[in-house]
């Protein structure tokens, strides 16, 4: 292959990842081996962030900080600023997964600090959105919905509706959690019909189980299956392992609200088996006790009691951990009096 025909396939993967992750990877690989056979060094860091972009979608973290931690070196090296930014941008978002919000933090601030040195509006507007992520789970929600709707006119001045349709996503996010209810189903439904319009698969995923997520609370359990159902289909048909997650977990809180405890224990379980490979571990110990309490409820103490001792396990994990990414799991619940808090931001919405 020649120089511009890596440029191509390059550019190729980094459109399709989102949409077919599994394809996206092959290519990767292919595009990695030939620029290393020809020596062509922009090319294999762009195949590298591909790589890392790629194994992050399907929730392989090690193996994508590795390739992005080199694709950094490469772009630093080639003194490509544009490169560097893009690369800090995505391993902010594993930091973010892994709930490591100091360490998202820094590297989206490096990464917003370079876009705007060299003009790149659009990469301002995706680390704006990021950081917005960061302060929502840190329950800073004035400021998230600052970054989110700074991101969000950017995004609009430029003429980028993908962009827009995140920041408006995340945005619901927000609104939901300070309780406007109304402003979170608009915001929602919004990002819905612009992803349809784009053809991003991965959004739509996305938004369809943010809104199956918003039905449940709102007791309207019949849309909120039907959201979630269509967004698990969507999310296995493209290799989209974060989305896959967050329906799973979804359709067991539903199914769990409306009393059908053994449904929701195959959504659990299925679930946590996508979980355990890779997602983080607050979400993992949320999973873990809800299947617990599941067992609590049909009188199945003992296989309860396994659940709720690797949930510790987890959450002692998490509290020596020298940053404090979540408030603490909630272990009280188990008493009945308080059902899981799985919140939808945290499994997407980065841009």
């Amino acid at each position: 292959m020649t120089v511009p025909e890596i440029d191509a396939l390059n550019d190729r993967i980094w459109e399709i990842c989102d949409n077919d992750a599994r394809r996206a990877l092959e290519l990767s690989l292919h595009a990695r081996q030939t620029a290393e056979q020809i020596g062509y060094r922009r090319g294999l860091a762009c195949a590298l962030r591909n790589l890392g972009t790629c194994h992050s979608v399907l929730l392989d973290y090690a193996a994508a900080m590795e390739e992005l931690l080199e694709a950094l070196g490469l772009f630093r090296a080639l003194d490509d600023a544009q490169g560097e930014g893009v690369v800090l941008n995505a391993i902010g978002k594993l930091h973010f997964r892994l709930n490591d919000y100091e360490a998202a933090l820094d590297c989206y601030t490096r990464s917003l600090e370079l876009r705007q040195q060299i003009g790149d509006r659009r990469g301002e507007a995706s680390s704006l959105n990021n950081i917005g992520l960061v302060y929502f789970d840190m329950a800073r929600y004035l400021d998230a919905h600052e970054y989110h709707s700074r991101s969000l006119q950017i995004h609009e001045e430029v003429g980028n509706p993908g962009g827009a349709a995140i920041a408006i996503n995340n945005l619901g996010l927000v609104y939901m959690t300070l309780g406007d209810k109304e402003s979170a189903l608009d915001c929602h439904r919004r990002s819905l019909e612009i992803k349809r319009t784009l053809g991003n698969l991965s959004g739509v995923s996305a938004s369809l189980n943010n809104l199956g997520d918003l039905y449940r609370k709102l007791g309207d359990y019949p849309r909120a299956l039907d959201h979630n159902r269509q967004g698990l289909e969507i999310a296995r048909r493209t290799g989209h392992r974060y989305n896959e997650v967050q329906a799973l977990i979804n359709l067991g809180e539903t199914y769990h609200a409306l009393g059908d405890l053994e449904q929701a224990m195959t959504y659990y379980e299925q679930g946590l088996e996508a979980l355990r490979g890779g997602a983080d571990g607050f979400t993992q110990a949320e999973t873990l006790l809800s299947i617990a309490d599941n067992y609590i409820q049909r009188g199945l103490l003992d296989r309860a009691l396994g659940y709720v001792r690797q949930a510790l396990a987890l959450g002692e994990a998490l509290a020596s951990q020298d940053y404090q990414p979540r408030p603490p799991v909630p272990f009280d619940r188990l008493r009945g009096t308080v059902r899981p808090r799985l919140r939808p931001g945290t499994l997407q919405g980065v841009s």
